[in-house]
């Protein structure tokens, strides 16, 4: 369900699955597809584009430090 998935949110995913708490896994997972097509088209910079199809408290871990 989640390999296609960044590893960040596959860890994510991983622990609503663990927790048996389907619907919460299956949801970012598609949050995550929706939002992919979404901004796919209009950002070209790859992290920029990871960045931004990720769920924000996902940004804010993956976000490099300054």
């Amino acid at each position: 369900m989640y390999a296609d998935l960044p590893d960040a949110i596959q860890r994510v995913v991983r622990e609503y699955l663990l927790a048996n708490n389907f619907p919460a896994a299956k949801a970012i997972h598609d949050q995550w597809h929706k939002q992919q097509k979404q901004v796919k088209s209009s950002i070209t910079t790859p992290w920029i584009r990871t960045l931004c199809t990720m769920p924000l408290h996902l940004q804010i871990i993956m976000a490099p430090a300054n």
